[in-house]
């Protein structure tokens, strides 16, 4: 988007860094909509659920001192 390479090379003429860079904004602006029935993604089998996943993730955070 034109707004944030503007927001680039503004942060680049002040030395900042951007909360949200275009790199970013590409990466969430893409279209994450699938389905399960889509063959690249049907041959993907989850080895935890998403609920012990988070448990995990939460658990590390907090060992580390990141939460």
């Amino acid at each position: 988007s034109l707004l944030m390479v503007c927001s680039d090379f503004w942060h680049r003429l002040i030395k900042k860094h951007p909360v949200m860079t275009s790199e970013k904004f590409s990466e969430i602006s893409q279209d994450w909509d699938f389905h399960e029935t889509d063959v690249k993604y049907s041959l993907m089998k989850p080895q935890i659920s998403l609920r012990e996943g988070l448990k995990e993730a939460l658990a590390y955070y907090r060992e580390k001192k990141i939460i």
